[in-house]
């Protein structure tokens, strides 16, 4: 018998491992049946582990070890939900920490919504449905000026949606320069080519220019695609085609042009942030824009589309606008952020976080740093340091962001563990392991956040300093 055999062998029955301590301590509280799928599932996972050359346990050390481990994930998984973080990366629209940080309106909002009945389809003055993104339309076209306007649920739904309505059984045509990847290993093109008739690739990767697009239309019908490399930047012998004259052409030769903004800039503030205004961008004609509301703009995950009425009346028409629509508690967040962007008195939390400068960010750093020579333990190193900060969410991707970072060190300890154990915190800490050092930088960390951090970080590397 093979150690593989022998391990698989060992391998106690469910309900063994149901009577084991720690879970007969669960099955207090959470219904067996569900606790005895959530260890099938564990087994399925350790019996795959081990057939990729993981640890081999006999059964007393798979008893002595797992049920307590297992027991402790499901206290996590059914405890937390989503658990807070405290963003010390320097990465302010992290896509894997929920992007944008919603304003608090908005976030009572939500709370509303998710409450009870709400008028999400129903007009109120007329007793009639009515259209649940109709106050969203309203709200986008007298923040923008765009002729009409319309939201599903991301940014990817919005072009997926714009291209099945425009370009289904008809040749899309792109530069190859803009076949992105975005976040995910999700690619451009095997998205658009299942809903576009045909792609059309024009130009070359570094260069294309308008002749390329003109070269290719072939009849009245045919839809131009322009993408806003957001999350790349390419230098040197270069070329594109510009927005204003592309939609030119395609008014000239019949051809709707999609623009997809990706992010997207839409203060004047910060100077640093290289992206497209959005004001420029209507103002350059294209006949449909999308871009995402939960990064630069400072909502919640959504995707908006602006433009032609035409247009978007067949959007709307399009039966997958249904299963891409809003669900109430975006659509309610999303109304409050609209309503906050046309207000004169109110900022974004987003708009307040860029807006920081390096002074003030490193004035932040010194209050956290203090903070720890108080409460920290007297070994620990910290020193206050410049940085450079990202956006994030796949806006401005080589834009540095002037910043500020704290330094840590703590002897007999490595960046390394300090920033596992920091991650295993509640609320988790996620910094920037860089020269074994450990920075958490302050770009994406708000002033209310830093008597929290100072507590986290005083509990956890107390605790490492006395085992080290």
């Amino acid at each position: 018998m093979t150690e593989l055999e022998r391990a698989l062998q060992a391998i106690p029955a469910v309900d063994r491992i149901l009577a084991s301590p720690p879970f007969a301590a669960l099955g207090r509280r959470w219904r067996r049946e569900g606790l005895r799928r959530y260890v099938q599932l564990r087994l399925a996972s350790y019996r795959e582990e081990l057939r990729a050359g993981g640890e081999a346990l006999d059964r007393r050390a798979f008893m002595a070890r797992l049920p307590r481990a297992w027991a402790a994930d499901w206290r996590a998984l059914v405890g937390h939900g989503t658990r807070r973080v405290l963003n010390a990366t320097g990465v302010a629209l992290h896509t894997n920490l929920g992007r944008a940080p919603l304003a608090p309106a908005a976030r009572r909002a939500v709370e509303r919504a998710g409450r009870g009945a709400v008028d999400l389809e129903l007009d109120l003055d007329s007793g009639k449905r009515a259209s649940r993104v109709r106050k969203v339309e309203v709200l986008l076209r007298a923040l923008t000026g765009a002729e009409a306007a319309f939201a599903v649920n991301n940014n990817a739904a919005a072009l997926t949606l714009a291209v099945d309505t425009l370009a289904h059984k008809r040749r899309l045509i792109v530069s190859r320069g803009e076949q992105v990847e975005i976040g995910g290993s999700f690619r451009l093109p095997e998205i658009l080519s299942r809903f576009a008739g045909k792609m059309v690739e024009v130009g070359t990767t570094n260069r294309t220019r308008l002749s390329d697009y003109a070269k290719a239309i072939a009849r009245r019908g045919d839809v131009l695609l322009k993408v806003h490399r957001s999350n790349f930047r390419l230098e040197g012998y270069v070329a594109e085609a510009d927005l204003a004259a592309l939609a030119a052409l395609g008014r000239e030769r019949g051809c709707p042009l999609i623009y997809d903004l990706g992010s997207g800039r839409f203060d004047p503030e910060p100077g640093w942030l290289a992206e497209p205004q959005l004001a420029a961008v209507l103002a350059a004609g294209p006949d449909l824009v999308t871009f995402s509301a939960d990064k630069v703009f400072g909502g919640p995950q959504a995707g908006i589309v602006l433009g032609r009425a035409d247009l978007l009346a067949a959007l709307r028409a399009n039966p997958m606008a249904r299963a891409l629509r809003l669900g109430k508690l975006s659509l309610a967040a999303l109304i409050e952020t609209l309503a906050l962007r046309l207000r004169t008195d109110a900022a974004l939390p987003v708009q307040a976080l860029m807006a920081r400068s390096r002074k003030a960010l490193r004035a932040q750093a010194r209050d956290l740093a203090a903070r720890l020579a108080d409460a920290g333990p007297p070994a620990l190193k910290v020193a206050v340091v410049d940085s450079e900060a990202r956006s994030g969410g796949g806006a401005a991707a080589e834009a540095d962001w002037p910043s500020a970072a704290l330094r840590l060190r703590l002897p007999g300890r490595s960046a390394g563990r300090l920033a596992a154990r920091l991650r295993e915190a509640d609320p988790a800490v996620l910094g920037v392991v860089r020269r074994e050092e450990l920075l958490l930088d302050m770009a994406a960390l708000t002033p209310e956040e830093i008597p929290v951090l100072a507590r986290v970080l005083a509990r956890v590397l107390n605790k490492e300093a006395a085992s080290a």
